[in-house]
Order: structure tokens, then sequence, then C-alpha cells
């Protein structure tokens, strides 16, 4: 990588490529740590700007994914990430996961910006997709004043204990249950954070998946763009 015009190897320790505006999306190599990888898109030089030279008008959002392994939760996170690359936006996209990643904890952290995104870290949070009990334990305090959680209903047994917060139930499990197929759970999530916040668009989503996965079942996309459907439903509050 010494040799590539668009990369540095300046970036922090849990991640070793850090892309410009004007390169191609890189995929990052694995860190010394082995648990952290970063996907940097049009991140850009990571340089300090004021408080009062930022445009509040400029759009941000750290949204974390997270659950057991097998979920798809790392998939979520990654299809979201391409998607608002493909938008236009700045994007970073940081999968953290334990030794065993099946059954195991995992989670990633996806930032999407208008502007350059100084850290892929966000020790605070705009939205949280959570899959699981201990997820929620986790996470709940660490999403800011009027930000959403999205929880899977059917595996979170308890609410938040937040006021400041909103809510969103999704018994995912049972829609992709009455669908006919496990897999969809995490394009279900997906869509219920697409409906409710606008981050990217249903068809962005589509067409971020379609490149990722190459798929050529069109039956498979067909039953993902349904997924979407339900779980947009979910996150306009029309269910």
């Amino acid at each position: 990588m010494k040799n590539d015009p668009f990369c540095t190897n300046s970036a922090p320790a849990y991640a070793s490529i850090v892309c410009r505006p004007d390169g191609p999306g890189r995929h990052a190599d694995r860190s010394e740590s082995g648990i952290f990888d970063l996907i940097g898109y049009k991140i850009g030089h990571f340089s300090k700007v004021s408080k009062d030279d930022k445009d509040e008008r400029l759009m941000k959002k750290r949204t974390i994914f997270s659950g057991f392994g097998g979920q798809g939760v790392l998939m979520m996170g990654y299809v979201l990430a391409v998607s608002a690359m493909k938008d236009g936006k700045n994007v970073t996209y940081l999968p953290t996961y334990g030794a065993e990643v099946r059954g195991g904890t995992a989670n990633c952290t996806v930032v999407v910006a208008d502007e350059e995104i100084f850290s892929p870290v966000a020790s605070m949070l705009d939205y949280a997709v959570i899959m699981n009990q201990p997820s929620l334990l986790k996470y709940e305090n660490q999403v800011e004043k009027g930000g959403v959680i999205f929880l899977n209903s059917n595996l979170v047994g308890t609410d938040p204990s937040r006021s400041d917060i909103d809510i969103v139930r999704i018994p995912a499990n049972d829609i992709a249950k009455e669908l006919g197929s496990d897999r969809t759970i995490n394009m279900i999530m997906l869509g219920a954070l697409v409906g409710k916040t606008n981050i990217t668009t249903k068809d962005s989503i589509l067409n971020g998946l379609a490149e990722i996965v190459k798929a050529k079942n069109a039956s498979m996309m067909e039953l993902n763009r349904k997924a979407m459907d339900k779980g947009v439903a979910y996150g306009l509050g029309a269910v």
C-alpha cells in the first residue's frame, strides 16, 4: 500500500489505512489487536475544526448495531456504509467482535456525515440498533438525548429506563418467520432505521446490498425488499 497515492498509513492503532475523499474506498488491514477493522470511505485527513466554524446544518449521524454473532449485525452496518457512500456521504465503518464470532458478541459503528470524519470511534450515539438484551444494557446510556433505540422486541425483554430518547420496537423474528426466512431479520431492522431516520433511502440500501453480495438470485433480492418494506413500516410508525 506504500505506493498508493490516495492512502496514508497514519491512521490510529485500530486501523492501518485512511483514504482521502478523492481516493477509492479501501478495506483497511487488520489491526494488531486482531479485533478491529476499518473500512474508510471518503474519510479525508483528520484535521481539527472549531465549533465556531462548524455549520450546524451539516449532517453527522453515529449508529451502532449490536447483538450476537450470527445475527447479521456486521452486515447491517456494512450495507449502511456502502449505501451512504453511494449517496455521496463521508462514511466510516468500524466492526468489533470476540474470538467466537457466531454466538459471541458483535457490534459495529457506522458514522455518516456531510463533512470529513475526524474519527470512526463514537463515544456517544445518535442511533442504536439493538438485537439482544446485553446490547441494550451496554449501549443505552451512550445514546444522546433525543436519539433513537431500535429494539428487536422478540429478543429484548425490557424497555430502556430513559424517557429522553425515542424507542422503536420491531418484532423482527416474528416478521422474518412470516416471510419464511430468518436471514431477513437484519434487513427488517435496517429498514426500521431507514424509515425512522432517513439516514439513507430504501433504494440505496437495496442497491448497496446487491453490490455487496453480487446476488443473482432474484427471489432472494425480492425477499430482502419485502423485509425492508416491513421494517420501514415500523420505522414510520405505520404498524
